[in-house]
């Protein structure tokens, strides 16, 4: 599963021949339809087009209680920096509704410095505090810009309202893209603490039990012959079977059909290709596509699920090559952490202690408070400092590298690396390795 966009440019310009796009087929000498195994050949149009320099290239809508907020990735292919207004303009999509209309925006940010940056602080003391503009620069830009939905209509499987959003993007007072997005507002949950009601889902606060059946193709091949009335008519027929839900089995499918069960109200479930096992030396692979994946459904109110191993088989099929080092690492971490808890202790408090000093100062750069009010807060909070480094003055070693460590999954991307990436690896985490007189090992992290 791979969505890709390649630029045509420098193959123009060269007046290159275009290039042809042709899977490997999975029998011989044969190319046609495939639905198993999933993930092989390409299942979607393949098309050109003529973009700005400055275009958008990814609209989503995020739904908030009350709020929404929209999210849009910026392509700027040019190299110089660029001021940059949008414009928002919002609809409903299947109910006459103008919420609002060419509202203008121009991206700000917050000037900060970082603590102890005195240099900078001095240069930019007007500005801390205060907006600054965030223009587009070379490759993607993200813009989040939320407002407000106080009367929601919600999307739901009886009343499937759904909404669009027009953005524009003013370069210079001039609009260099447009792109219009549908999306629908509702919250879709799930208990995972209750007793009573573990694994229960809830469709806007409701609960709600999942109907359906698993889909073999047939809608991607609605699709794929162009036939929509077709998709419509294969939707509600699930809808009269009393179906609120299809599980598209082991592959993300077209856009036109998740477009259309957003329209007719049926929820849906999309798999990554990935089934029993994963190799562990195409876990990187895995993440990526797992990333496409969710950018292509977030946008769709009718998703309500997604699953990213089908029938995962335990103890990894009976081959799990796991290495002991995790083991070792959270035993070291968590012997380290009791044996230092009163000095991790002293060290929060001059954490927190230095953070308010920190805030009073920026109380102070911004007019917010007084000279003597500065002085007298700071000599406070600096006795409390005094007090608090004379409890237990031992060095706290940060053992963040460690965690972040453990957090990337190493074991699954190790055999890919080579001899002398694996010593690298090594050498950041260990400091050395002791083998005692009965032949004990002892690992010795940084």
């Amino acid at each position: 599963m791979t969505i890709f966009i390649w630029e045509t440019i420098p193959a123009a310009a060269k007046k290159q021949k275009a290039t042809s796009f042709m899977p490997p087929p999975v029998s011989a000498g044969t190319v046609r339809w495939h639905h198993c195994p999933s993930g092989t050949g390409i299942y979607n149009r393949v098309y050109v087009e003529i973009r700005n320099s400055v275009h958008i290239s990814d609209l989503y809508i995020r739904p908030l209680d009350g709020k929404a907020e929209a999210w849009l990735e910026i392509q700027n292919d040019r190299y110089d920096t660029l001021p940059v207004e949008l414009s928002l303009s919002l609809y409903g999509q299947n109910f006459p509704e103008t919420v609002f209309e060419d509202h203008r925006f121009t991206p700000e940010t917050t000037r900060f410095v970082g603590m102890g940056d005195s240099l900078t602080e001095a240069a930019v003391k007007s500005e801390l505090g205060k907006g600054i503009p965030m223009p587009l620069k070379h490759g993607k830009n993200l813009y989040k810009l939320k407002f407000d939905l106080p009367d929601t209509k919600l999307w739901d499987l009886e009343t499937p309202y759904l909404y669009q959003l027009h953005a524009a993007v003013l370069v210079n007072g001039t609009c260099t893209d447009r792109l219009a997005q549908q999306f629908g507002m509702r919250s879709f949950t799930q208990d995972t603490e209750s007793p009573q009601r573990k694994g229960m889902f809830y469709l806007n606060g409701r609960s709600i039990r999942l109907r359906g059946a698993n889909t073999m193709g047939f809608e991607q091949q609605d699709v794929l012959r162009g036939d929509l009335p077709q998709l419509i008519d294969d939707i509600l027929l699930a809808k009269l079977c009393n179906m609120n839900f299809l599980r598209l089995t082991q592959r993300p499918v077209q856009d036109e059909v998740y477009e259309y069960c957003d329209k007719l109200g049926l929820m849906t479930q999309t798999d990554l290709p990935l089934f029993g096992v994963m190799r562990r030396f195409r876990v990187p692979e895995g993440i990526r596509q797992a990333e496409e994946l969710a950018r292509m459904v977030r946008k769709h109110p009718c998703n309500v699920v997604v699953s990213y191993i089908n029938e995962p088989f335990p103890n990894a099929n009976n081959e799990p090559h796991r290495h002991l080092i995790r083991p070792e690492l959270e035993n070291y971490i968590a012997e380290y952490e009791v044996a230092n808890l009163p000095a991790l202790r002293t060290d929060a408090k001059r954490r927190s202690v230095e953070g308010k000093m920190q805030k009073l100062k920026d109380l102070y750069l911004n007019d917010l408070i007084t000279m003597d009010e500065f002085k007298l807060d700071r000599e406070k909070l600096l006795m409390q400092l005094e007090k608090i480094n004379a409890e237990d003055s031992r060095p706290v070693k940060d053992l963040s590298y460690l965690k972040n460590f453990l957090k990337m999954d190493f074991e699954s991307v190790y055999d890919s690396l080579s001899i002398p990436e694996r010593r690298e690896l090594w050498r950041s985490i260990v400091k050395e390795i002791r083998v005692d007189h009965d032949k004990n090992i002892h690992i010795i992290f940084l």
